[in-house]
């Protein structure tokens, strides 16, 4: 049986109040009257790991398994000093750690004493943030010398490309592309396809090969940031020409060819790539992407160790992890990708988003108000995700080609039953984009908060959009409403 990665889960709300009703507000060490919550109910104390959450911490057992770490028997509650006491792992041993659990405990279970909703919705979401961000203990640890080889690298590498920099000046054309390209960073992609398309209108016969190569490839990279991926696996594969070993090239290559289904081609480009850089991330990435029928530690082994939280290769294991269902181990290299992005965390945070949202989605919980305090904390964590995603990009030319981070923030709000702010998000995306997905939400959210002209309307300009099962569907909801 294939051994679990060690990793930290956040404690379930239900296991906080246990925990917090046996706790008398003060810290679990003998003798300490510290207060665990403040007079504004502000989260003073710390929620502790008897056995570790982190392989190497304090009284790690590694026999024991990720959800046996966060459960009520191995957390108790003490202060931030007496938390740092118990590191001594000689005098606090894990049975000395039980009895003191034990003992502090045994004193209030005559008469508990329940934290309120929202003292526990407060811990929740501290504990949820330690889960998620607390990525180092879920990755394997680059050894120093490694460390200190790849510092070297860099250094050799930059001494080069200094070298060479002096030596070679940009052409005009280079100052051309680079101008263009300052028009992506700004999100003015349409603008900026449209001067590249002029200059292979007017200049292609003067291009020399590598300014061929940038251009091409910018177009393909511009049309995946639109998420017109046939166009952009076009640019991707013609540039490969122009530039046949280069490292850089043949992962855009790889790319055209992933995007068009042509694993084949993909993976012969994948070998040679690596036999020219082995360090290449942008392969390695690729690589992680067509081998998504491993298992998880197959994909993560055939990375080497100091690339691995590259936010290009981590982004691929999260959704290699995602496609399996194991949406614990997708959310943490979801979030090592946007913890080690310096760019594009817009994409980044939508992606984590889905992910998360993906792990707790049950529309049965919605319409029954089922729902746990770990999902509210998580939901809120995704509306905070998908609003900084889209604040980045609104009023730019990605808009109407991500109108999906509205419709699943709308989807989170659910889980917080923020009806109407459901209803309005679904009508936002409606404003940049009407196609049936953005009809179908609107409808939805509409008659869930009783506007039912609205949705009977919305689902009249729908119906002809949609059919077999889908407008079986739209046909019975529509039914329901009169």
């Amino acid at each position: 049986m294939e051994k679990e990665i060690v990793k930290r889960l956040a404690p379930t709300k239900d296991t906080l109040t246990l925990l917090f009703s046996l706790s008398g507000n003060v810290c679990a060490f003998p003798e300490c009257s510290s207060a665990l919550f403040g007079g504004d109910n502000t989260f003073i104390g710390q929620v502790c790991h008897i056995e570790s959450a982190k392989q190497g911490g304090e009284r790690f057992n590694p026999e024991s398994s990720n959800e046996d770490r966060r459960q009520f028997s191995n957390l108790m509650v003490m202060c931030y000093e007496h938390h740092k006491v118990t590191d001594n792992v000689e005098v606090y041993t894990t049975e000395k750690m039980r009895q003191i659990k034990a003992d502090h405990e045994n004193s209030f279970r005559a008469a508990p004493t329940y934290a309120t909703p929202d003292q526990i919705d407060g811990v929740a979401q501290i504990e949820l943030q330690k889960s998620l961000v607390t990525i180092q203990h879920n990755i394997e640890k680059v050894s120093a010398v490694q460390n200190e080889q790849t510092q070297m690298m860099k250094q050799i590498l930059a001494a080069v490309q200094n070298e060479k920099a002096e030596k070679i000046s940009k052409t005009d054309f280079d100052k051309q592309i680079d101008a263009i390209n300052s028009l992506r960073i700004s999100f003015q992609h349409k603008a900026a396809i449209s001067l590249f398309r002029k200059m292979i209108a007017e200049e292609w016969d003067n291009l020399p090969p590598r300014e061929r190569y940038r251009v091409t490839a910018n177009l393909g990279i511009m049309h995946l940031d639109l998420l017109e991926d046939e166009e952009a696996a076009g640019y991707f594969i013609d540039s490969h020409a122009y530039q046949p070993e280069d490292p850089k090239a043949i992962g855009w290559a790889i790319l055209g060819y992933s995007l068009i289904g042509d694993a084949e081609s993909a993976r012969e480009l994948i070998k040679k790539g690596l036999e020219i850089n082995p360090k290449d991330v942008g392969i390695y990435g690729a690589l992680v992407r067509l081998n998504r029928n491993l298992s998880l530690k197959e994909i993560i082994e055939m990375v080497p160790a100091d690339i691995r939280k590259h936010p290009e290769v981590a982004f691929e294991i999260a959704r290699a992890a995602q496609l399996k269902g194991d949406y614990e181990t997708a959310i943490t290299w979801g979030q090592v990708a946007l913890d080690n992005a310096s760019d594009s965390k817009y994409e980044l945070r939508a992606v984590l988003g889905t992910i998360i949202l993906d792990s707790i989605r049950n529309p049965y919980h919605v319409v029954t108000s089922q729902i746990s305090h770990d999902t509210r904390s998580k939901a809120g964590y995704i509306v905070e995700l998908y609003s900084k995603a889209w604040d980045e990009i609104k009023n730019t030319d990605l808009r109407e080609s991500r109108v999906w981070f509205l419709i699943n923030r709308s989807v989170a709000r659910t889980y917080l039953e923020d009806f109407e702010g459901s209803y309005q998000d679904a009508k936002e995306a409606l404003s940049h984009r009407r196609d049936s997905f953005s009809l179908r939400h609107v409808a939805i959210s509409a008659a869930r908060i009783k506007r039912e002209k609205e949705a009977m309307s919305i689902m009249d300009e729908l119906k002809p959009l949609l059919l077999g099962s889908d407008l079986h569907e739209l046909e019975h909801f529509h039914g329901q409403l009169y």
